[in-house]
């Protein structure tokens, strides 16, 4: 059964929480931080049409040469990284909240969609990733005996 595009995170494989020592993890902010960080700022929905699915991210404050997409082993790795403006010595901030950035995000692809044909595209602030599938006819092949 092809269960589709699937969101997932490396760092918490499921291999990861074989020991109880991992539990102790789970409460220390350092294990959650960035991981809740990256989620927060970037919210994904996942969009399925019947010849495709639609990955649309909503990354403020990327632009689209911030934004990486990389297919590798069936996993489509969506990443950003944004450079805030460098140290000035002229400068000296009473308050700061705005500072560099980035994020990751995985997803699992099932064997029923088109790697090569994947495309994105910005529509109104979203990225918008188009994850064709393949047609009834590409999902298999037929070997003639001779």
């Amino acid at each position: 059964m092809n269960r589709g595009l699937q969101l997932f995170n490396r760092a918490l494989e499921p291999e990861m929480f074989n020991d109880w020592t991992v539990i102790d993890k789970i409460f220390d902010d350092s294990f959650w931080s960035p991981v809740a960080r990256s989620y927060e700022e970037t919210k994904v929905d996942i969009k399925d049409y019947k010849d495709r699915v639609e990955v649309i991210l909503d990354a403020p404050g990327y632009n689209k040469d911030d934004i990486k997409i990389k297919i590798q082993d069936g996993v489509m790795t969506i990443s950003g990284e944004v450079k805030r403006e460098k140290e000035d010595k002229d400068v000296k901030f009473l308050h700061r909240e705005i500072s560099n950035k980035s994020f990751t995000r995985n997803f699992r692809l099932g064997k029923d969609f088109k790697e090569d044909k994947i495309e994105a595209k910005v529509v109104d602030g979203l990225f918008v990733i188009t994850v064709p599938k393949l047609e009834d006819s590409e999902k298999y092949k037929e070997v003639t005996i001779k």
